[in-house]
């Protein structure tokens, strides 16, 4: 179940999102130091927003916080999680009729497992 998981993030991504960041931090210095000489503020801080914006979508996809790729499990938590759910074949079967899913209601076979399949 591992390793059926997609990667938490292309391995090219981190690098590129890392440039990104480092030549944002530049860009930014760069600005504070045109501000300093008498630059005017409004363009300056115009740069400064959209360099902002730029540097945290490139912090969001080094750290995986673009909202577009879920989590990966560890291995820890996939042996939790199936800890958790116990012999769910076991509790299907010595369910109560009415609570049963209504596949496995109608199934004459017997087995939750293949009522499921089928």
């Amino acid at each position: 179940m591992a390793d059926a998981q997609p990667l938490d993030q292309p391995p090219a991504l981190a690098p590129a999102a890392q440039a990104i960041i480092t030549e944002c931090d530049a860009e930014l210095e760069r600005y504070r130091a045109a501000l300093d000489v008498g630059a005017d503020p409004t363009v300056v801080t115009d740069w400064i927003s959209q360099t902002q914006v730029e540097r945290a979508r490139a912090e969001a996809d080094l750290h995986g916080q673009s909202g577009d790729s879920p989590r990966r499990m560890s291995q820890a938590e996939i042996n939790d999680l199936v800890q958790a759910l116990g012999d769910m074949a076991t509790v299907l079967r010595d369910a109560d009729p009415p609570t049963r899913p209504r596949s496995i209601r109608n199934s004459a076979s017997g087995s939750p497992i293949r009522a499921l399949r089928s």
